[in-house]
C-alpha cells in the first residue's frame, strides 16, 4: 500500500508507531486538531482507538510479576499495542455476554508503569509478478528486523537491518543501472541473471530532556510536508547519517537537521575507493497561526565537503542553526533551496495543503530564468460521508534547472544519484489522484498519476536531471526555460490498484495483490515510440517504508 510519507519529527517513533500515522492520515480521517500536523508526531494514544480498534480481542491480560519480566512487561511484537504512551499496560477482557473486548481503567489493578521497553518486530516483503507486455517475471525478497527499546520517559532507541534481492520491472531496472543505486535504497550489486542485492541499516538514538526540546542522532530520512510529495525534503533517496534538534514552545516547532551525504556512485570500485560525500542543513520553523492553518518556513543548503584535488574542507556556516541568516550572506559555496509549507483544515473533512519551492529568482515571478516549483493538494476524509472513503489530488510543477548546482555537479540535491526532494527532480508537471476504501481488514486502493518531462540528451542539459551542472546548459534553454523543454520530451501515464487483507495491523503486515498499467508516449522527437508496462504481483509484505517505482523512465 501507499500511505502519506512520514515528516521530520514522525520518524522520531518506534516503526512500528510510524505506521500507525499512515494509516491515521490515509485511512482514517483527522479525529481532532493535532498541531504541527507536518512535522509533530502523533502519540501513540491519539491514535489508537481509531486505527486499532479490533486488536486486543483474546489477548490475555499481563499480570504484574516479579524480576525482568516486570521490569520488561513483556517481550515480543504480539503485546506492543498493549502500552498507552504513558508507559502503561492496556489489560483488557472479554465480556461473556457481548463477547467484544473491554479495557479496564487505567487506575484499576493490573496497571503497571513500564520502566524499560523492548520489541523485536519481524520484516519482511516476499512478493512475485510478471510483466505480461515483456513475459518477464518480477520478485522481491525482503528479510529484515526491527528493534525498538525505551529507556525511562526521556530516551528512545531503534534499530532495523533489512536484506533485499529483487528482479524490477524493466522500465525499473533500466534506470537502477543509470543510477547504480534502487529507487530509495543505495548501491546495487548484481544478483543473479537480472536481479539486484542491496540492503540497509537504520537506527536512531532519541533523548527529550524536556517537554519543549529534544535530540536525535541516526541514520535515517525525514519527510517535509503534508501530500503524497515533498518539494523541500523527502524521503525518496537512501538512509544517511544526521543528527536533529527539535525546539517546541506555545504553537511554535524549530527543527535544526544536520546531515552527510553521498554525492555520486560512479563505478564499480566506489566500495573500495570510498564514495565521494558532502554536507547538508535543513531548518523548518512552522507556527500554528489558527486551529485550521499550519505555516511553515524552510531553508535547505548543500555543502561542499572537499575540494577539487580531494582535500577536507569546512565552512563554518554550515553549522548556523538560525533560520535565513544565509540568505543575507554573500558567496557561500552551497547550494540554498527555500520554501513555504501551508496546510488549512476546512469542514467537511477536507485538507488543502501546498508547497513553494524557490532556488533562483530573477525579476519577476514570471521570468523564464526563475527555478522555482510548487504543489497543491487536497484530502477528502468519508467521501459524502461513506465512512473510511478517502481521496487524495495532488498537483506538482517544478521548472527546469531547480536543485541543480550554478558551479559543479558536486553541490546538487541528492544523495545516491537520486533526488532528496520530487523523484522526478525538476521540469516536470505531475498530476497525482489517490482512492483508498478500508473495509474491517480489507482495503482497497486505486492510484493514479500522470506527468509531463523531458530527458537530457548527452550534450543537452535541459532542465531535468539534477545532477547535472545548470553552468553547462546552453544558454538558450537557460534565459527563455519552460517546463517540459527538451527534444525527447514524454508522457507517462501510470495507474495502479490494490488489494489486501491485513493480518497484522501493528507491523501492516499483509497479504496484497497488486495491477499495474503503465505506458510511457514520447511525443516530440520520436511521435510514434512507446511503451507498455502491464504487472501483475502478489505478495506477503510488512509495509512500512514508502517506495517511490512510478517515476523512473526507461529510455
Amino acid at each position: 500500500m501507499v500511505y502519506w510519507p512520514l515528516s521530520a519529527q514522525q520518524q522520531t517513533l518506534p516503526m512500528s508507531y510510524q505506521h500507525r500515522i499512515h494509516y491515521e492520515k490515509y485511512l482514517y480521517k483527522p479525529q481532532k486538531k493535532v498541531f504541527h500536523t507536518a512535522v509533530k508526531p502523533y502519540l501513540a494514544s491519539e491514535v489508537y482507538e481509531i486505527v486499532y480498534p479490533d486488536t486486543t480481542y483474546g489477548l490475555r491480560k499481563i499480570e504484574s510479576t516479579t524480576g525482568f519480566r516486570k521490569a520488561v512487561n513483556v517481550i515480543g511484537y504480539e503485546d506492543i499495542i498493549r502500552f498507552d504512551e504513558n508507559g502503561f499496560v492496556k489489560p483488557t477482557y472479554i465480556d461473556s455476554s457481548s463477547g467484544v473486548p473491554i479495557e479496564k481503567n487505567r487506575y484499576e489493578r493490573g496497571y503497571e508503569p513500564r520502566k524499560f521497553y523492548l520489541s523485536a518486530n519481524p520484516i519482511l516483503r516476499l512478493e512475485v509478478g510478471r510483466d505480461f507486455a515483456s513475459s518477464n517475471s518480477i520478485y522481491y525478497n525482503l528479510r529484515g528486523l526491527e528493534i525498538n527499546a525505551q529507556i525511562g520517559k526521556k530516551v528512545a532507541i531503534y534499530s532495523a537491518f533489512l536484506e533485499n534481492q529483487a528482479e524490477f520491472p524493466d522500465y525499473v531496472s533500466v534506470y537502477v543501472r543509470k543510477i547504480r543505486a534502487a529507487p530509495g535504497e543505495g548501491k546495487v550489486r548484481s544478483f543473479k541473471q537480472n536481479g539486484f542485492d542491496f540492503s540497509r541499516a537504520m537506527g536512531h538514538i532519541s533523548y527529550t530532556p524536556s517537554k519543549h526540546f529534544n535530540v536525535q542522532f541516526g541514520n535515517g530520512k525525514h519527510f517535509i510536508g503534508d501530500g503524497y510529495r515533498s518539494l523541500l525534503l523527502s524521503d525518496n533517496a537512501f538512509v544517511y547519517p544526521y543528527m536533529q534538534f527539535t525546539t517546541n514552545f506555545w504553537r511554535i516547532k524549530y527543527t535544526n537537521i544536520y546531515t552527510e551525504f553521498i554525492n555520486e556512485v560512479e563505478s564499480p570500485t566506489d566500495f573500495t575507493l570510498g564514495l565521494p560525500r558532502k554536507l547538508g542543513s535543513f531548518n523548518y520553523l512552522s507556527i500554528d497561526a489558527a486551529p485550521w492553518l499550519e505555516i511553515g518556513v524552510f531553508e535547505g543548503m548543500i555543502w561542499r565537503n572537499s575540494t577539487s584535488d580531494g582535500k577536507k574542507t569546512f565552512d563554518p556556516n554550515f553549522l548556523n542553526p538560525i533560520i535565513g541568516v544565509r540568505a543575507l550572506q554573500k558567496d557561500l559555496d552551497a547550494n540554498s533551496i527555500y520554501g513555504l509549507n501551508m496546510s488549512v483544515t476546512l469542514p467537511k473533512n477536507i485538507v488543502l495543503y501546498g508547497q513553494y519551492m524557490l532556488q533562483q529568482l530573477k525579476g519577476d515571478l514570471s521570468s523564464s530564468t526563475n527555478r522555482t516549483g510548487f504543489q497543491v493538494g487536497a484530502k477528502y476524509f468519508d467521501v459524502l460521508g461513506v465512512k473510511n472513503l478517502n481521496l487524495l489530488a495532488e498537483y506538482n510543477r517544478v521548472r527546469p534547472y531547480a536543485y541543480q548546482s550554478n558551479v559543479d555537479t558536486v553541490l546538487h540535491y541528492s544523495h545516491y544519484n537520486q533526488s532528496i526532494a520530487h523523484p522526478m527532480g525538476a521540469n516536470f508537471d505531475e498530476l497525482l489522484i489517490m482512492a483508498n476504501y478500508r473495509y474491517k481488514r480489507l482495503v482497497a486502493e486505486l492510484k493514479f498519476n500522470t506527468s509531463v518531462s523531458a530527458i537530457d540528451a548527452p550534450l543537452f542539459n535541459v532542465g531535468s536531471d539534477i545532477l547535472l551542472n545548470a553552468a553547462d546548459a546552453d544558454f538558450e534553454f537557460i534565459d527563455n526555460s519552460f517546463v517540459g523543454q527538451g527534444d525527447l520530451g514524454y508522457r507517462v501515464f501510470n495507474t495502479e490498484a490494490r488489494l489486501g487483507y491485513i493480518i497484522n495491523p501493528k507491523l501492516n503486515m499483509m497479504i496484497e495483490a497488486k495491477l499495474q498499467v503503465r505506458k510511457y508516449n514520447f511525443d516530440l522527437l520520436l511521435p510514434n515510440l512507446t511503451t507498455d508496462t502491464r504487472i501483475f504481483t502478489l505478495g506477503f509484505n510488512t509495509r512500512l517504508f514508502n517506495h517511490y517505482y512510478d517515476t523512473p523512465v526507461n529510455f
